[in-house]
């Protein structure tokens, strides 16, 4: 069983003054029989204006056209070379962000790396199987490995926060022992300060004041009914 990707490329631009040797080292290894990845190459399109008359027959520049509303325009060697560079697109004809069985995707990102200024590709597993990965480009740093990372600790559901504050409350007004209800106070301190990590920073003092107004008017009769 093969496995599907949809290969994004975002904001891919080529080092100006490599652009003329990209294209060319891009021809020759898009016509070698024995190369693993050239036949992607067909799948490249340059952009800087408008998209570049570069690796287009009729048949392709026309399906350009009508889906970018464009005609593709050949730039002179000059405007080629300007500070930003031109950006690499990755179109098939059809979809603009291809799905396909794209095996030597990890090759063409390394060959293209040397040529790059900026810029990420994306590969977004098609499987249902949540894999997502890619590589990164950098002038001055070279190519890096892209994948899924957690970006925050485990913290509990806002919801079960909210209903432990709240079986705090009823705690605290039926405590009648004095260092029962410290002990209460400081877990329900620890607690809102884990309710504000889960909410809007700096949004701690308002609800800590809303609190207390709230539970400091409720009758212990009422919270018993609550709870």
């Amino acid at each position: 069983m093969s496995y599907e990707t949809q290969l994004q490329f975002v904001e891919v631009y080529l080092r100006p003054h490599r652009v003329l040797a990209f294209m060319e080292a891009a021809e020759t290894l898009r016509k070698d029989p024995n190369s693993e990845f050239g036949w992607m190459i067909a799948g490249i399109r340059l952009y800087s204006g408008g998209y570049l008359d570069w690796n287009l027959d009729k048949k392709g520049r026309r399906e350009l056209t009508d889906h970018c509303g464009d005609d593709p325009i050949k730039l002179s060697r000059e405007e080629l070379a300007e500070p930003d560079g031109p950006k690499i697109e990755f179109w098939f004809g059809g979809d603009w962000d291809p799905i396909g069985k794209w095996y030597d995707s990890k090759k063409l990102a390394g060959w293209l790396a040397p040529y790059c200024r900026s810029g990420k590709i994306i590969a977004v597993s098609q499987e249902g199987d949540g894999a997502i990965w890619g590589w990164e480009f950098s002038q001055r740093k070279g190519i890096r490995e892209l994948g899924i990372m957690p970006t925050s600790e485990w913290r509990r559901p806002t919801a079960a926060l909210y209903h432990n504050l709240f079986q705090l409350a009823k705690k605290i007004r039926l405590a009648t022992d004095k260092a029962e209800k410290r002990e209460l106070y400081s877990k329900r301190y620890k607690l809102l300060k884990r309710v504000d990590s889960n909410t809007v920073k700096g949004q701690s003092g308002k609800f800590d004041k809303a609190y207390n107004r709230l539970f400091d008017q409720l009758p212990v009769k009422v919270l018993k009914k609550v709870y």
